[in-house]
């Protein structure tokens, strides 16, 4: 008898943590097959640029055009414009029509703003810029 409820506990036991597994939310870099497999702020997403066809849970993060080619004619707020030019995910036209640019953002630019580790990237831009 008392092996028998040990048996049980232990099977109850393992039965709970694959159910924790399953509901807790994936982490970026993990394979996801929906969205809602993903934690907070995180997109299942494909990168085709690598060739990797497998989904995983992925947050775009924005680059320094500067960083990348010398010489672009961007002044200190043409890059903070362009770069959050296109839809945000998720969002609706104001107007009621059909967005047609491919989103690209998925944060507002407050929330961008409002990140501190985002701010210094910003002012390190803006410098190098200027």
């Amino acid at each position: 008898m008392l092996q028998r409820l040990v048996f049980l506990l232990i099977v109850l036991l393992i039965q709970s943590s694959f159910l924790f597994e399953i509901s807790s939310a994936l982490q970026e870099g993990k394979t996801c097959i929906l969205n809602d497999n993903c934690d907070a702020g995180l997109h299942c997403e494909t990168c085709l640029a690598n060739n990797n066809l497998r989904p995983r849970c992925s947050r775009t993060q924005p680059i320094n055009p500067i960083s990348k080619v010398k010489g672009l004619p961007f002044n200190k707020y043409a890059w903070l414009t362009t770069h959050n030019s296109f839809a945000r995910l998720g969002q609706v036209s104001k107007t009621g029509s059909v967005i047609l640019a491919p989103t690209n953002q998925q944060d507002s630019v407050t929330s961008q703003l409002a990140k501190p580790d985002n701010r210094t990237k910003i002012n390190d831009i803006i410098k190098a810029i200027c």
